[in-house]
């Protein structure tokens, strides 16, 4: 049975892939990891206490997307810098001012962010992955898996 995919330890339900595997527990389709857990991390609600800088957390740690984000937050300062002096045109102090302007351009940083995302994996990834060369040695890469050499 091990030989036709990967099974998940806590509920034994057989996958194609060790990554399919990983995406049941992480997603919290399994039902066993639910009830340790609880609510999976996609269906938690966001809450006042999380950050409105919650994505340049999570991408915090990796050089290539907060290279992005970086980007992503130069090419809207104009917005903020609007929206941050227009706020205090309004009588709002600094502090406020500037938080309530970075809630206001988060929305366009991050479609942003994805834009450009999307362009680098369309000139990158999708080349990758269509080039015959690759395809070549992924398959060769499956066969010698599936002998179990790798």
């Amino acid at each position: 049975m091990a030989e036709k995919g990967q099974a998940c330890d806590d509920c034994r339900l057989l996958f194609d892939s060790a990554h399919d595997v990983q995406r049941h527990v992480k997603l919290g389709w399994c039902p066993e990891t639910r009830e340790t857990m609880g609510e999976p991390p996609v269906k938690r609600r966001r809450t006042e206490e999380q950050s409105d800088d919650a994505m340049e957390d999570d991408i915090e740690e990796n050089d290539g997307f907060l290279h992005l984000w970086e980007i992503a937050h130069k090419e809207n300062k104009d917005i903020f810098n609007k929206s941050y002096d227009q706020y205090i045109d309004d009588g709002y102090n600094e502090e406020d001012s500037y938080e309530m302007a970075s809630e206001r351009t988060q929305p366009y940083k991050e479609r942003l962010f994805f834009a450009n995302y999307q362009r680098l994996l369309e000139r990158y990834w999708l080349s990758l992955v269509t080039n015959a060369s690759h395809r070549i040695i992924v398959e060769q890469i499956d066969k010698l898996r599936q002998k179990g050499k790798t």
